[in-house]
């Protein structure tokens, strides 16, 4: 009797674990934690940050280009502007950072969505956008932008919604 009790809990684990239904979840429950997050970035937002950097690196670059202190190693001029250079290709590689990226700013928008350059445009060019469940169709001047957001969560992609519509709207106010 207790072989067979066991036995019993053993196919209960079982079915647990090939058929979500049996306690009583959908698979939507389920998937949404191995769905693709899209990673959100405000460049409004720690400006001073970046525009510092930037600044440094041109300083660096300056100073070690143009050799205006002497040092008695010449490779430290080299070495300062390569700092100068190092910090600008962090700067400009931040898009690259995350593999689904959108930045934005008041004046446009930048989606690297499935794709490795991504899709640029202005607010202000913005004519419609449409919202069909999963898939994002903005109509800017003359050409026509579908953005397929199945693969992600459901927050990420009503915030990216949220703000394309946001932006644009406040814009041609």
């Amino acid at each position: 009797m207790e072989y067979i009790s066991i036995q019993k809990r053993h196919i209960c684990f079982l079915n647990y674990n090939l058929n979500w239904n049996f306690i009583g979840l959908q698979t939507n429950d389920i998937n949404t934690s191995k769905m693709k997050r899209i990673h959100f970035d405000n460049m409004k937002h720690r400006i001073w940050l970046w525009t510092s950097m930037l600044i440094l690196s041109l300083v660096f670059i300056i100073l070690g280009g143009f050799e205006l202190i002497e040092f008695e190693n010449p490779k430290v001029n080299t070495l300062i502007s390569a700092t100068g250079f190092f910090l600008q290709a962090i700067y400009f590689s931040r898009l690259y950072w995350y593999k689904n990226t959108v930045q934005w700013n008041n004046k446009g928008m930048v989606i690297r969505i499935q794709s490795f350059l991504g899709k640029s445009f202005r607010f202000d060019d913005i004519k419609a956008t449409k919202w069909d469940g999963n898939i994002l169709t903005l109509t800017t001047n003359g050409k026509i932008m579908t953005f397929d957001l199945n693969e992600f969560s459901e927050p990420d992609t009503e915030k990216l919604n949220q703000i394309i519509t946001e932006k644009a709207t406040k814009i041609k106010r």
